[in-house]
């Protein structure tokens, strides 16, 4: 189904919007986020910082901040405008950043039982927070499911990527 690109995703770079849909939701507050959204964008945070500002004043923009935490509006909204833009770089970023994310272990695992209720009054929390981790999930699903129609470099397959990251994985 082709949309008409809106008004903010004309002149914005492809690496920030990837970046931004991919995460889907983070917390800015965040190191480990905030690394994990650099490595999807291939830039600095705070150059991604600078344009997903501007791109959350438009007019119907696809993200949000509320509190601390970035946010896209519509998920499915933004994959149909972007996904024509969709390259291997932006999937070999992805994967990197998809398994440091899905292998971060809970350290609240290593406490007594009795004791997990106050992880993080303990300092046992994972490093990314729990609302990337879930993002980059959906967009797994999201591209194994639709992603194959959008991008046709060299044979390449999303779907055949995730599968691959997915066994690296587990």
């Amino acid at each position: 189904m082709d949309r008409i690109p809106t008004n903010w995703s004309l002149g914005i770079s492809s690496d920030v919007l990837f970046a931004v849909l991919f995460a889907t939701e983070w917390e800015e507050n965040n190191k480990a986020d905030r690394s994990a959204i650099s490595s999807l964008a291939g830039m600095d945070y705070e150059g991604v910082e600078k344009v997903i500002t501007e791109l959350s004043k438009q007019s119907d923009p696809p993200i949000r901040l509320l509190g601390n935490v970035w946010q896209v509006i519509s998920k499915v909204d933004m994959w149909h405008i972007v996904a024509p833009r969709l390259s291997k770089l932006h999937l070999d970023r992805l994967g990197i950043v998809a398994k440091k994310l899905m292998t971060d272990i809970d350290p609240s695992f290593d406490l007594a039982p009795e004791e997990r209720y106050m992880a993080g009054l303990k300092g046992a929390i994972p490093a990314y927070s729990a609302r990337l981790k879930q993002g980059v999930a959906d967009s797994l699903a999201l591209l194994a499911a639709y992603g194959d129609s959008y991008l046709n470099e060299a044979n390449l397959k999303p779907s055949d990527y995730v599968r691959v990251w997915v066994r690296q994985i587990f």
